[in-house]
């Protein structure tokens, strides 16, 4: 039974062990998810700052583009006006042409004339007006010209500035485009960097109710292992107590033992005396000078092989052994006493008690306590 308490108590330490060694890694694994739980909150915030700062810059982005294409709606005016203002322009130049013509078709028309009226005076005073008129003519043809001329330089320049703003316009679509695909990666990202942090969450909170339910078992444990403890102490204590009762009962038997060859050794130097008186080879005076012993009434039979005592023998009870409800009496294999023999306990010539050998020596007997009406103790008789 040592043993055995020895193997259940190494068993549970080895368990404990285990227990405690899971439980350090269940509380590292729980600190490795609250930093990663934490770094992925890091993360989280940095991602959503810069989808802020991305929002940002798409909302200046599309003010940007508001205004460019604002710009372009009045470069394109502009251009239409111009364009209205060169039309107009191409067509004065074109009525101005048409009156120079007609002017000198009529100038020509009236030097015909003049010279075939022949009159001179009249003609100088007339050519004077067509060639001032000529003159004025060619200044604002002079002045149409340059009008068109800066006209075709305001048209050139508004249409490289057109194909600029053309080309901002869809470097700041291409960019939104871009700010575009980069807030959905984002987001995907966010979106998974959230689901790995419920996962992680999830998680941190399984392994907190099985280190709570570790936690319990351990304790569970420690407990079981303080009864077990407390049982092998008082098993300990009980051991040691039957030992010493049985070195006790050991002595007891011995000394009964000695005492009851003693007796035995007696009796037979008695049998020899009667066995004398018998035969009248001794005298009384002989058989008096011997030790006297006080004896139980001896009834002698002739049997075969011997002599047997009366089955009316007195004893008693040597020792009582209350866990194991056995009692010892001082009658053995020697007075005639075997397994299955039963005896009666008597107190004050009062019956209290039966009892049954279970296992007999040569001078005492261990007997089971069947019956008993008063318990018995030790010093009664026992028939």
């Amino acid at each position: 039974m040592d043993q055995k308490a020895k193997f259940i108590i190494i068993g549970l330490i080895g368990i404990s062990l285990i227990l405690g060694f899971l439980y350090m890694q269940t509380q590292s694994s729980k600190q490795l998810a609250e930093r990663k739980s934490q770094n992925l909150e890091q993360e989280i915030s940095v991602l959503n700052s810069k989808i802020t700062d991305l929002e940002g810059t798409l909302r200046g982005n599309d003010s940007k583009i508001g205004s460019l294409n604002s710009q372009l709606s009045e470069v394109s005016r502009e251009k239409s006006e111009l364009e209205r203002q060169y039309e107009s322009v191409a067509k004065e130049r074109d009525a101005l042409l048409e009156q120079i013509k007609e002017r000198r078709e009529e100038a020509r028309r009236q030097e015909e004339e003049s010279q075939e009226t022949a009159v001179p005076a009249t003609s100088d005073a007339y050519w004077a007006q067509i060639v001032q008129a000529k003159i004025d003519l060619q200044m604002q043809l002079d002045n149409i010209r340059n009008d068109l001329k800066s006209v075709q330089i305001n048209n050139e320049e508004l249409q490289r500035e057109k194909s600029a703003l053309e080309l901002d316009v869809k470097n700041l679509k291409r960019d939104n485009e871009d700010l575009k695909r980069q807030m959905e990666y984002n987001k995907k990202v966010t979106d998974s960097v959230s689901q790995e942090l419920v996962r992680e969450k999830n998680d941190k909170a399984k392994i907190q109710e099985s280190a709570k339910t570790t936690k319990n078992e351990n304790i569970m444990l420690a407990r079981q292992l303080k009864t077990l403890n407390s049982r092998k102490s008082d098993l300990e204590k009980k051991l040691k107590k039957v030992e010493e009762d049985k070195s006790s009962l050991e002595n007891k038997l011995r000394d009964l033992e000695g005492m009851l060859s003693g007796r035995i050794s007696q009796v037979s130097e008695l049998k020899d005396q009667l066995g004398a008186i018998q035969e009248g080879t001794a005298s009384f005076a002989a058989a008096e000078g011997k030790e006297s012993v006080e004896l139980p009434p001896i009834v002698v039979r002739p049997q075969e092989g011997g002599y047997e005592q009366d089955a009316s023998l007195f004893g008693k009870i040597l020792s009582i052994d209350r866990n194991n409800n056995f009692a010892v009496v001082d009658l053995g294999a020697d007075a005639g006493v075997g397994v299955g023999d039963t005896f009666e306990v008597y107190r004050n010539n009062e019956k209290i008690a039966s009892l049954e050998v279970i296992k007999a020596s040569r001078s005492v007997s261990a007997c089971d306590i069947k019956k008993e009406i008063t318990p018995v103790s030790i010093g009664d008789t026992v028939k």
